[in-house]
């Protein structure tokens, strides 16, 4: 009793300070919502814009060295630089370097292995030349801030330059490319060149003033430099930013201490680096070719990748890491205040609220009781308070509330016994008319071979029994589909449409030529009146030709020797088929019911009475509906009216075209 008392007093204490408390809430959770989402988006947004800003710059690095080669070009085919390496090659090469930092090496080199280069090693400028691929045929030298040679060579060497491979990349491709990552020296370095040096190169084909090839231009842009550009993004104090190739080796990074002192590149998940092995992490499941996209690890950090191209054939991407820890220090105090609030807040309501619960405690048990009892299907208990007004217009309300509950209970019982016995007659119409079909279609499809074999043809008596026997099959069939569509439109799916768009005059000739052999019957003919052939609409056409073809075929069945019309008209929004006989007519008194299932003008007629009532759901479903005149004697006109547009999806979730059903 003690709990249950207990209860009682929460209870009431939640109600009467709900909205003290829900405000309260609210307030912590829309705070902590805000603040997170704020930095989520600020994290975001400023790890985003590191890496474009390490993107722009790159993306200057990669124009400078194209801007370059085509200038050398360009003075090449206008007589400003010789044909043939020499040192006004180099002095030019010189000039042009210092004013471009970014820029590593440049070479020019002949298609019979001859070559000037520059090259950028430390703080020093390399100058060399070769003049063939023989032993001790290449010269380099130091070169001064002038850039003139200064002192004894630094060695001589056999240089191969038509085995390098921007030379080769060079050849093969007509237009200027980018190459892939490749080191400056083939072979170990010597002991004054303190690494191998890998880099990217912008190499092209060199053709004279007469167009013809004479040479290959190589400007080359180092990887270290490409780290250098990254850690002056600023993005030291906040995180770090990386690029790797599509073998997932770094290619460069801010962080000097991602990449190795041997110059020789490693991949990310040899890397020892924190980041790096977060970014291999996040990089194994990225999508590196679709767009940008900010990841957030479940250690707090966000992990920006995006696909960079330095050029067409060669694809990058560049990882920018921030932690969250470097923007939360100081929301993270705020929220805590607002926490402490809150917190005491709902501490003082729930203690107010506990000391004015004791008065309405009582009452409230016995609501508590009555409900338990009710709960346990007695609705004939009665409750009467009388602590208040209020609670006694309470009890009279929950009084009325058991009566009311007592009748819906009884009807919502009634009603499942109703829906459980659709839901069977429905399943049972469905089953049988589904296994009635198969043998059906069989008998009529043994028959109708027994029919073309020569002793039937010669016996009449017998070619006429399966004539009869035939047609007869054929009726029950069509009584078997009509109970079938019956039952899926009694079905939860009902019947599915497939809505296309459709010319109307078209589709009433279709039906015409489907139509034509039941006229023969009661010696009617069939006619369409011409109207507008460009009379489009959205429709199932199926669907619309089966509810033509049955208003036609009960135009067919009640008008003998008279005439049946088709014809479609139009305005803004809706198109109507009219579908009109000079046969018997309907009585008044029937017209109204004629829509209704198993409605027929007389029971001699053959059929089930579903053809009319089948049609009127199917145009429901189509978005339409359907008009019927009558005159005894003088025959009926039907008019289905179709929207222009199509129908309406029945969830605003659906889409207009619906998948057909199967059956």
């Amino acid at each position: 009793m003690k709990r249950q008392r207990l209860s009682i007093h929460v209870l009431v204490t939640l109600i009467v300070f709900l909205p003290i408390i829900t405000v309260s809430v609210s307030l912590l959770i829309l705070s902590s919502y805000t603040s997170s989402k704020v930095e989520r988006e600020l994290a975001k947004a400023l790890v985003r814009t590191t890496a474009r800003r390490a993107t722009d710059n790159l993306n200057y690095v990669f124009l400078t060295a194209e801007q370059t080669s085509n200038l050398y070009h360009h003075r090449i085919q206008n007589l400003s630089l010789p044909e043939s390496p020499s040192p006004v090659w180099e002095r030019f090469i010189y000039e042009s370097m210092l004013v471009r930092p970014s820029i590593g090496s440049i070479t020019f080199a002949t298609l019979d292995g001859r070559a000037t280069y520059v090259m950028r090693v430390g703080q020093d400028y390399i100058a060399g030349r070769a003049e063939g691929e023989g032993p001790d045929q290449t010269i380099e030298y130091k070169l001064n801030r002038e850039g003139l040679p200064i002192g004894e060579p630094l060695r001589r060497y056999q240089y191969r330059v038509t085995d390098r491979p921007w030379f080769k990349t060079a050849l093969v491709n007509s237009n200027p490319v980018w190459t892939d990552i490749y080191y400056w020296f083939s072979q170990q370095p010597e002991a004054f060149y303190p690494e191998k040096i890998p880099g990217i190169a912008y190499v092209r084909q060199v053709y004279n003033s007469t167009g013809r090839l004479i040479g290959v231009l190589s400007v080359d842009v180092t990887l270290r430099s490409i780290s250098h550009i990254l850690a002056d993004a600023d993005i030291a104090r906040f995180g770090s930013v990386m690029i790797v190739d599509a073998s997932n080796k770094i290619v460069a990074s801010s962080a000097q201490s991602a990449l190795p002192d041997t110059g020789i590149l490693i991949s990310l998940q040899e890397n020892a680096s924190p980041d790096a092995q977060i970014a291999w992490e996040v990089l194994r499941t990225a999508d590196r070719s679709g767009q940008a996209v900010v990841h957030l690890t479940d250690i707090g950090k966000h992990v920006y990748i995006e696909p960079i191209l330095p050029s067409p054939n060669r694809q990058w991407c560049i990882i920018s890491i921030l932690p969250d820890t470097n923007i939360t220090g100081q929301t993270q105090i705020m929220q805590q205040q607002a926490v402490q609030i809150g917190g005491i807040i709902i501490v003082s309501a729930l203690f107010i609220g506990l000391l004015l619960s004791r008065f309405l405690a009582r009452p409230i048990s016995r609501l508590s009781e009555h409900l338990r009892i009710i709960g346990q299907g007695n609705f004939d208990h009665q409750i009467h308070l009388t602590t208040t007004a209020e609670f006694v217009q309470l009890s009279e309300a929950f009084n009325d509330m058991t009566r009311l509950l007592k009748k819906q209970v009884q009807l919502q019982a009634e009603k499942e016994t109703i829906e459980r016995t659709n839901a069977a007659r429905s399943a049972f119409f469905n089953r049988v008319t589904h296994e009635l079909r198969t043998p059906l279609n069989a008998i009529i499809g043994y028959t109708e071979l027994l029919e073309e074999t020569d002793s039937i043809r010669r016996d009449p008596q017998a070619h006429q029994d399966l004539r009869r026997i035939i047609k007869a099959s054929r009726q029950l069939l069509f009584l078997i589909n009509e109970l079938l569509d019956l039952a899926k439109i009694e079905s939860e799916d009902g019947i599915q449409v497939r809505i296309e768009e459709i010319n109307a005059h078209e589709l009433l000739c279709e039906v015409e030529e489907i139509a034509r052999p039941l006229m023969t019957r009661n010696n009617n003919r069939i006619e369409i009146i011409r109207s507008d052939a460009s009379i489009r609409l959205r429709t199932d056409p199926r669907r619309l030709k089966q509810i033509l073809l049955n208003l036609v075929s009960n135009s067919a069945k009640f008008t003998h020797e008279g005439t049946i019309i088709l014809s479609v008209e139009s305005d803004q929004n809706h198109v109507c088929f009219v579908v009109a006989d000079n046969g018997i007519g309907i009585p008044p008194e029937k017209v109204k019911d004629m829509f209704e299932p198993f409605e027929q003008m007389s029971n001699t007629i053959e059929g089930t009475g579903l053809g009319l009532f089948i049609c009127k759901q199917l145009i429901r479903r189509l978005g339409g509906e359907i008009d019927l005149s009558a005159t005894p004697g003088t025959g009926t006109t039907v008019r289905v009216y179709l929207p222009v547009s199509g129908p309406l999806p029945t969830k605003p979730e659906q889409r207009e075209i619906f998948t057909e059903a199967v059956t």
